[in-house]
């Protein structure tokens, strides 16, 4: 005998995201002793992304009900 089990999530979904990069590259290259180098690169990014989720809600048919998983 064969189950067969059907899942459906009524969902809306909202994303967002938001990404800057700064790249600055100074190199400085000092000699420590005769064969070797310091060479520092610093660099900078941000990275923001948000994400929600609402359920349906079929007492008012709105996607209202917070779903934090």
């Amino acid at each position: 005998m064969e189950i067969l089990r059907r899942d459906t999530l009524n969902q809306l979904k909202n994303s967002t995201s938001d990404m800057k990069s700064y790249d600055v590259r100074a190199v400085y290259t000092e000699p420590l002793w005769r064969r070797s180098l310091l060479n520092l690169v610093p660099s900078n990014s941000k990275k923001h992304s948000a994400k929600e989720t609402f359920d349906y809600n079929k007492n008012n048919g709105k996607y209202d009900n917070p779903n934090n998983f």
